[in-house]
This record gives C-alpha cells, sequence and structure tokens, in this order.
C-alpha cells in the first residue's frame, strides 16, 4: 500500500486521497483530525453476546470517512484488477471527483450515485499512466498528462481528447488552470505557460484551435 495523492476539496472542508492499493476516499477534514475518545468502560460479562463489539469489516468506514470507492469488476479471467490510482481532482463539487491509474484510465465518480465509477475512459494516456488531472476553468474541460510528455485537454462529456501540446520533453509534474491559460512544470526542469480554448458547444465537434505555450523559463 501507498499513498499517492491527497487533495483539498475547493470548499476546505473535505479531502481525499488514493494510491496503490488504496482505493479512492472521502474525507471530513475537522473529523479526521479530531482528538480520538477516551476508550468506553468495558461492558460487564453478564451483557449479551450481540452487544459485543463486532469485527471490523474491509468496507466499514473509520471515523472522518465520508466515502470509499469500490473496485471496478473483474478482468475477463475473473481476476481481481489491482488498485493503482496516481492522481485525482475535485470538479465542480465536492461530491464529484476524477482519478486517473496506472493503467492509462480516468475514472469519473459521483459520491452520491455509487462506489464504483459512473463513467471510466479507458487508456487516456498515450505512454504508461495518468501522470496529472486538473479541472479546467471552462465547463466540461479537464487537464490529463501522462507520465511520458504528453499534455491534452478532455470534454468530460465523452472522454475524448479536444487537443493536446507539442514541444514538451518531460513528464509533467505540475499544473495550475487560470482563466487566462495552463501553467506547467515538467522534468525537463521547464516552466511553461499554455494557451488554453474552450471545448466545442457540443460534444464530439471538432477543436478548431491549436493549443500551444506562450512562454518556457527554466
Amino acid at each position: 500500500m501507498r499513498l499517492c495523492e491527497w487533495r483539498l476539496a475547493p470548499e476546505g472542508k473535505t479531502f481525499a486521497y488514493g494510491g496503490d492499493e488504496v482505493e479512492l476516499s472521502v474525507w471530513d477534514l475537522e473529523a479526521a483530525f479530531a482528538p480520538k475518545q477516551q476508550p468506553a468502560v468495558a461492558q460487564m460479562p453478564s451483557q449479551p453476546e450481540t452487544s459485543r463489539k463486532r469485527k471490523r469489516r474491509g468496507d466499514d468506514l473509520l471515523p472522518g470517512e465520508l466515502w470509499r470507492a469500490k473496485n471496478v469488476a473483474n478482468d475477463s479471467l475473473s481476476l481481481r484488477q489491482p488498485v493503482h490510482n496516481t492522481c485525482l481532482t475535485f470538479l465542480s463539487t465536492p461530491q464529484q471527483l476524477l482519478a486517473g491509474t496506472q493503467r492509462g484510465d480516468v475514472r469519473r465518480y459521483d459520491t452520491r450515485a455509487a462506489r464504483k465509477p459512473v463513467v471510466e475512459w479507458k487508456q487516456i494516456a498515450k505512454g504508461n499512466g495518468i501522470g496529472g488531472v486538473e479541472k479546467g476553468f471552462h465547463e466540461n474541460e479537464v487537464f490529463v498528462s501522462d507520465q511520458t510528455s504528453n499534455l491534452f485537454a478532455v470534454d468530460t462529456r465523452n472522454g475524448r481528447v479536444i487537443y493536446g501540446y507539442k514541444g514538451l520533453a518531460g513528464a509533467i509534474t505540475s499544473m495550475a488552470p487560470s482563466p487566462a491559460g495552463l501553467a506547467s512544470t515538467a522534468r525537463d526542469r521547464y516552466a511553461r505557460v499554455h494557451s488554453t480554448y474552450p471545448p466545442p458547444s457540443e460534444a464530439g465537434q471538432p477543436q478548431d484551435d491549436k493549443a500551444r505555450y506562450w512562454r518556457r523559463c527554466t
């Protein structure tokens, strides 16, 4: 087990994390870090068996934990699929999240609807796994990077790549969207500011504008 990503929700009241064999989960910030209560007084032997503390199940939520994802269905050979969450981000509400995986998939979760992904976009990454996901400032827009040198914008209505950025020589290490553009840093030791364009008005339409980076600095 290894924690790979921890993210505070925009409203500052909840946070989420996930990793290798660590399912995506959402926590109440105050309750998760509240002081532990004193242990209860030991039960009298005369109490019935049903009143004793039951053994914790694997699906039971921990103190402060609000929601925990459930692994996707077994593969075609009926084998359990490993949990390899590499990154995550919140979307428009604290109940909606995106998570990237080492398999190159991006999964969308809605904590109000189900524990399994409501949508799974297969093999978006062109090389290795998903390196980062960030919500854009335009509607229906997220930015996704893989673990090589690819960075692109994805339409959340259908999971299709809208456009990508060329000229990157290293894997993206961080992204910071803004109304004016997208800033990124990469393992080639450059920080870049990229142009951004809103998704097409209808899902599936081609994107006419070509994305590029405006400025590069070390």
